[in-house]
């Protein structure tokens, strides 16, 4: 036999099937490009490494009464994006004391953390965000103090956070979270979080 002309009839074999399956897909939605509904494409692969860190600060304030805070904590954070949902990263973050009312203003050091957290992105600009953090809150007299692991309070994280645009290029950011090992630490800290943060 004509190889060639085997050939041809083997295409026209299975264009024919092709066409054929194409019909039944047709009255259940589908179409003749075989579209993927809702499919988005993950618009981080092509960027390098450093393009898909993201830089962030925040701050949550103690308040010793309804005005004064007595104590605010200053964090900040880099953030690995591997894709449009998802962002995992690690931080830190620095206590300052503010003192006990306005006519009583001190400044002093009132602890450091160490933070890891992950938002999952779940509709438009909100998150599930989770974290998992070490704390050392006490006046810092001495680095040496530091080294007193048992003084170092843990802290497991989950809530909410919403992400939104402050200007054309800057974002904010606010969270809220709840902390399930308050009530174990001594003494008791606040169960629920408040931080405001914006990108850097």
């Amino acid at each position: 036999p004509n190889p060639q002309q085997v050939f041809q009839q083997a295409i026209q074999t299975a264009q024919g099937q092709f066409d054929q399956l194409r019909q039944r897909i047709a009255p259940f939605g589908g179409n003749s490009d075989f579209d993927i509904p809702d499919f988005k494409p993950n618009s981080q692969r092509s960027k390098k490494f450093l393009q898909k860190i993201e830089i962030s600060a925040n701050i949550q304030n103690t308040r010793h009464n309804s005005f004064f805070p007595l104590s605010s904590d200053l964090g900040f954070s880099a953030g690995y994006k591997p894709n449009e949902r998802l962002i995992i990263g690690l931080g830190g973050s620095y206590r300052v004391g503010w003192g006990t009312s306005f006519s009583n203003i001190k400044i002093t050091h009132q602890g450091v953390g160490l933070r890891s957290f992950l938002d999952w992105k779940v509709k438009g600009g909100f998150y599930i965000s989770g974290g998992y953090e070490q704390n050392y809150f006490a006046e810092i007299r001495n680095i040496s103090q530091l080294r007193d692991y048992s003084a170092w309070k843990t802290s497991a994280l989950l809530g909410v956070s919403k992400k939104y645009n402050i200007g054309k290029k800057k974002k904010g950011e606010m969270k809220i979270l709840y902390d399930f090992f308050s009530q174990t630490k001594i003494p008791k800290t606040s169960a629920v979080l408040v931080r405001l943060g914006f990108g850097l």
